[in-house]
């Protein structure tokens, strides 16, 4: 796997920052939770990949915290990194299954978070994209989340078991053009 120190990429970097190609580990392998391979292609409107796209990929870990003393702390997330599409546009981030918020919060207790995993995609040419995958298998996905998910334009994944147990599932995302 390669890696390049960005000294700045469309302002979304910070100096020094490492960017992976192609290939995340998110999580060590050493990490608690159940492991998970998130694959997909950054494309644009029109079909065709975004090469050199690069994503900032960050989450909770398997309690539903980002640091190990703070539960709500996403800008210092301690599972976070940055991957770059091939010229294919695909990338892979390998994982655990992130754990939903311990508590609600500013939301009703019935309308409990889903667990979900932050992107945030940046490609010269093109307009910043934000999104949350969330899981299709989540008891939290309730109506009121999966119509959250499809007004926001996050998708939902579907997470497939597959050979030896592993658990992976896709995230497709289509980049507009900068106006």
């Amino acid at each position: 796997m390669a890696l390049c120190v960005a000294i700045a990429l469309l302002g979304g970097l910070a100096l020094g920052q490492e960017v992976s190609d192609r290939l995340l580990q998110l999580a060590p392998k050493s990490e608690p939770g159940v492991k998970l391979v998130v694959r997909g292609t950054v494309r644009d409107e029109g079909g065709k990949p975004v090469p050199g796209a690069v994503l900032r990929v960050f989450q909770t870990d398997a309690r539903g915290w980002y640091t190990p003393t703070k539960v709500m702390d996403e800008p210092n997330a301690r599972l976070q990194g940055y991957v770059r599409t091939g010229a294919d546009g695909r990338y892979e981030v390998r994982t655990i299954r992130p754990g939903g918020y311990p508590h609600a919060p500013n939301a009703r207790k019935s309308e409990r978070i889903p667990a979900h995993i932050h992107f945030e995609v940046r490609a010269e040419g093109f307009a910043l994209r934000r999104l949350q995958l969330v899981f299709d298998d989540d008891p939290r996905m309730t109506p009121y989340w999966r119509e959250w998910a499809k007004k926001d334009r996050n998708p939902i994944a579907k997470v497939e078991r597959g050979y030896g147990g592993k658990r992976s599932c896709k995230c497709e995302i289509v980049l507009a053009r900068a106006r």
